[in-house]
């Protein structure tokens, strides 16, 4: 299931970015649950 990054996605977005280490030009445009492997990508 993919989902589009939303003001109410700013938290989980912030997370990944720390955890990525993530800094220009690299930036996060979307995050993806797989509900059958209970996985983010």
């Amino acid at each position: 299931m993919w989902t589009s990054m939303s003001s109410n996605d700013n938290l989980i977005s912030d997370m990944f970015k720390t955890a990525l280490q993530l800094e220009d030009p690299w930036k996060l445009t979307h995050i993806e649950f797989d509900d059958q492997d209970q996985a983010w990508h």
